[in-house]
């Protein structure tokens, strides 16, 4: 642990988050029928406190589309086979289920709760995706 520890100083490498999170400046475009269901995945580590949060409001009658729920999926399917738990700092993926309700559009934007630093600035980490239901 102390060698890891220290490549991670030698190498310049954060410890913290060694797994770096690219930002999407375009929105990606999911197509689904009414009454369907589709996946959003994005990238994440399972370090406590880190999560993507889903900016655009689901009113529940009024919305075309709507959560039905998510998980996160570790990359190494080690801990995944010993139904363990690990520490954090894993690379995975979170996994948001959506159903489609009725036809329409709608940009669904996702913030994800650690931000960056781009030439000295903070930037957030956002993930948007332009749904149609057709």
């Amino acid at each position: 642990m102390v060698i890891i520890c220290l490549l991670y100083l030698v190498l310049g490498l954060s410890a913290q988050n060694p797994f770096e999170i690219p930002n999407s400046k375009e929105p990606e475009t999911i197509t689904a029928k009414v009454n369907e269901t589709f996946l959003i995945e994005l990238p994440g580590v399972t370090t406590k406190g880190r999560d993507w949060i889903l900016e655009t409001e689901l009113k529940k009658d009024e919305s075309i589309v709507q959560k039905l729920g998510s998980s996160f999926m570790y990359n190494n399917s080690e801990f995944e086979d010993k139904g363990e738990e690990p520490a954090g700092g894993i690379p995975g993926e979170y996994k948001i289920l959506f159903s489609a309700e009725k036809t329409g559009t709608i940009d669904l934007k996702f913030v994800y709760t650690e931000s960056k630093i781009v030439n000295g600035e903070e930037e957030d980490i956002v993930r948007t995706f332009h749904v149609i239901v057709e």
